[in-house]
């Protein structure tokens, strides 16, 4: 990978679309076939790792896996695994780096452009004659980031332990982990990029000629998993694996609302960085810059910033644990046929809140969120901006919820394979249990305050087959139906208990066909898709008239076709050429309407939305990737590649 991020290491594979999405270190996302990130699941070791509430990856945890994985494999469309909860947009598989037979030490420096800087050092300690290896890794990236004050500082560490009891019995423990802090997570508008560059970055300036930005992101994420290998029988083999994920995040954004109330913006230099002096002045009281409601003095004599007065630095906490039970049962029925079945468990809790991160200059903040303290409360912890920062010590400040999932799930694959032909059938079943309990909307005693238990089933059944004509032609054929529960934010999008009722599983079916050419020189891959999607739902809060709060869409329905291409031809024994293209067509299937609802979660309007036709966003539909490769030795060679995408369209 060297100097990319973990996800754009997948340009190279057709249909794939990658966002940035502002510059932040490890914030990009990547979908398949026209499908936003949300779709594409990532597995690390057999353990899903998508958050169960957003569907997405931290991105404290993509970029470690870029130092962890040893093998990765990736799946456009619905792969045929062992996992109930995987999405029908991708999959990346990750396998972990593991221990040698030999004892040694990998040492690895990556230097790049803007200060990029990883280093890393790998320590296997080689099989020992009682069957013991283990490997431990420890690295540490940082950079000034590609935007202006955009610079990260990562160290993550990696531990494998293998032991092998006898024949029967083997125990692999996995311990990951990875320490980060970056800035920036928003991305700039067009029109501010058209002022000030693309390297435009709105979300810092100076404090008493001190650089301060007010979107930096901090996490800490540590897994751990305890892998048990048992072949009780020849023809049998049980994999049982425990793991636990604590994740822990907290997000700064500044807090504009009460003067914007005013129709005043925090001022900026001509260079578009923010005037924190400024800022400082009018949170003491000092008039300037065309602000016309001014904080006055409590009677102390002291300026107190609240949700309505003063201008804050805000920060979102997510502290989040996920722990599960995974069992595998793999039986070889005869030479041509194994059957394979899985059972999964897994319980999700988190608690999210906002905090105070600075108070710029004011002497406190009162707060007036918990409508159990409508006398307001005093705020006497921060949440302290520091790499190795405490994310529970903070008051809560603003809003306190907490969300509960719990999954369970049964997955199965039959194979059949002779010389000539190989099929599967496989398929799956889930029911999630999701909970919302909100500490600050509801009294203590209001029963509203925890949501009643919402059960959504889902699953999906698919097959295959691939055919081999002679040695070095064969077609394959894939079909895929399934129904996938929609995720949290979806069922609960106004922040708080209130529920989109109408929100439904949303159903895929994909059909997928291939030709293959393989032989010693020349490699081709060719396949035509088509992917049906209804019942997809969206969530908007862009304001289309004042006391709009956010808008909803259900029952979207997408096409998803397109045809696909990869091409391999070694030229010479050292030279080799490599080409990938694809063409979608991807739009929506049918218009829509979104319903638009006020503060009080009343509905203001129902718009029609004509869209069908129109293309979905943020997706290239056309792509090509050409790389040219020359090897003196297995070890020594150069690459030079291209890379084009275009017919990206805006969302509607």
């Amino acid at each position: 990978t060297g100097h990319q991020e973990f996800n754009e290491s997948f340009r190279t594979i057709p249909s794939v679309n990658l966002s940035s999405n502002g510059s932040g270190f490890n914030d990009s996302g990547i979908g398949f076939r026209g499908n936003d990130a949300t779709h594409t699941s990532y597995t690390f070791n057999g353990i899903l790792l998508n958050n169960p509430e957003t569907g997405k990856v931290s991105s404290s945890m993509l970029s470690g896996m870029t130092d962890w994985a040893g093998q990765i494999q990736v799946v456009s469309g619905q792969a045929a695994n062992l996992q109930s909860q995987t999405s029908y947009g991708g999959l990346v598989n990750v396998l972990s780096l593991l221990p040698h037979e030999k004892a040694g030490t990998d040492l690895s420096v990556v230097y790049g452009n803007a200060g990029f800087l990883k280093t890393s050092g790998t320590v296997h300690s080689g099989l020992s004659k009682k069957g013991l290896a283990s490997s431990f890794q420890i690295s540490r990236t940082s950079g000034d980031g590609l935007a202006q004050n955009t610079a990260f500082e990562q160290y993550g560490f990696f531990l494998n332990v293998q032991k092998e009891f006898n024949q029967f019995h083997t125990l692999v423990l996995n311990l990951n982990g990875v320490i980060q802090q970056h800035d920036r997570n928003f991305s700039d508008s067009i029109g501010a990029y058209n002022r000030y560059g693309t390297k435009y970055n709105q979300n810092w300036g100076y404090l008493s000629e001190k650089l301060l930005s007010v979107s930096t992101n901090y996490s800490r994420s540590p897994l751990i998993s305890l892998t048990h290998y048992w072949h009780p029988r020849i023809k049998t083999h049980i994999i049982t694996q425990i793991f636990a994920q604590l994740d822990r995040s907290a997000q700064l954004a500044l807090n504009e609302k009460p003067i914007n109330l005013q129709g005043v913006s925090i001022p900026r230099d001509e260079a578009g960085q923010l005037l924190f002096d400024q800022v400082i002045n009018w949170n003491k009281g000092q008039s300037g810059g065309g602000i016309f409601y001014l904080p006055l003095p409590d009677e102390r004599g002291k300026y107190i910033n609240s949700e309505y007065m003063g201008t804050s630095v805000l920060s979102a906490i997510n502290s989040e644990t996920r722990l599960g039970l995974r069992t595998i049962i793999t039986r070889n029925i005869n030479k041509q046929t194994d059957f394979s079945g899985s059972i999964n468990l897994e319980d999700y809790r988190a608690n999210h809140f906002g905090a105070i991160n600075n108070l710029l200059g004011a002497d406190g903040y009162t707060s007036y969120t918990d409508v159990n303290r409508p006398e307001g409360f005093q705020v006497e912890n921060l949440f302290q901006s520091k790499f190795l920062t405490k994310y529970n010590s903070a008051d809560k400040v603003g809003y306190y919820y907490q969300s509960g999932i719990q999954t369970g799930g049964l997955s199965m694959r039959l194979n059949y394979e002779t010389k000539r032909l190989r099929w599967y059938l496989a398929g799956s079943a889930s029911m999630q249990n999701i909970l919302r309990t909100d500490y600050f909307n509801y009294l203590t005693a209001d029963p509203d305050r925890k949501t009643e238990s919402t059960l959504l089933p889902g699953g999906h059944a698919q097959t295959g087959i691939n055919f081999k004509f002679w040695k070095y032609h064969s077609v394959h054929l894939n079909l895929n139906y399934g129904s996938y529960q929609p995720l949290f934010t979806t069922l609960f999008p106004s922040g708080n208990n209130w529920k989109n009722q109408e929100a439904t599983n949303e159903q895929d079916f994909d059909a997928e066909l291939g030709y293959t050419i393989f032989s010693r020189k020349l490699k081709v891959e060719a396949s035509v898709y088509r992917s049906q999607i209804t019942n997809r739902s969206m969530v908007r809060y862009s304001n289309l008239n004042s006391g709009d709060s956010f808008g909803l869409i259900n029952g979207l329905a997408e096409l998803h076709q397109g045809v696909e291409l990869k091409v391999s031809y070694k030229i010479t024994r050292n030279f080799q050429l490599n080409v990938n293209g694809s063409l979608g067509d991807w739009k929506y299937a049918k218009d829509a309407q979104a319903t638009i609802y006020d503060v009080n979660k009343e509905i203001t309007s129902k718009n029609e939305l004509w869209l069908k036709d129109l293309r979905v966003a943020n997706a290239p539909q056309l792509s090509l990737f050409a790389e040219a490769e020359y090897r003196w030795a297995h070890n020594f060679y150069v690459r030079l590649n291209y890379y084009r995408a275009e017919q990206i369209y805006t969302p509607f």
